[in-house]
């Protein structure tokens, strides 16, 4: 996955046609890989010399991530958030990754349709 970003009101067809093939393939073998582009939009917002600023590019990029299709690009993407973190254990790093049941969606909870034999019993 990769960003190659147009100027306004050009989209991929018009630009091949204004540059041509071998120049529009180009410009796609240079588009921004999606790990780049994430930390690149993030790291102005942080300020990483600061447990805050550090502990902020974890969240931002962990809600990110986590909508990433694929296991093994979000794999990749935690490590890369390691790196950026110097969290280069493990351990440390499996502690930051949201759990599957902690997800901040709370699911209501099944209710039994009330019967006359259910309020019996």
């Amino acid at each position: 996955l990769r960003f190659m970003f147009l100027q306004d009101g050009e989209d991929p067809d018009t630009l091949v046609r204004k540059e041509g093939k071998e120049a529009y393939e180009a410009r796609m073998e240079q588009a921004m890989p999606l790990s780049a582009f994430l930390f690149n939009s993030l790291m102005p917002q942080v300020d990483l010399s600061t447990p805050d600023g550090r502990e902020r590019l974890s969240t931002l990029s962990l809600q990110l991530i986590s909508q990433v299709p694929g296991e093994t690009l979000r794999i990749y993407l935690r490590q890369e958030l390691g790196n950026k973190l110097v969290i280069l254990d493990d351990i440390q790093l499996e502690r930051l990754m949201p759990k599957a049941a902690d997800n901040g969606v709370s699911r209501p909870v099944p209710q039994l349709k009330r019967t006359t034999m259910r309020i019996l019993i």
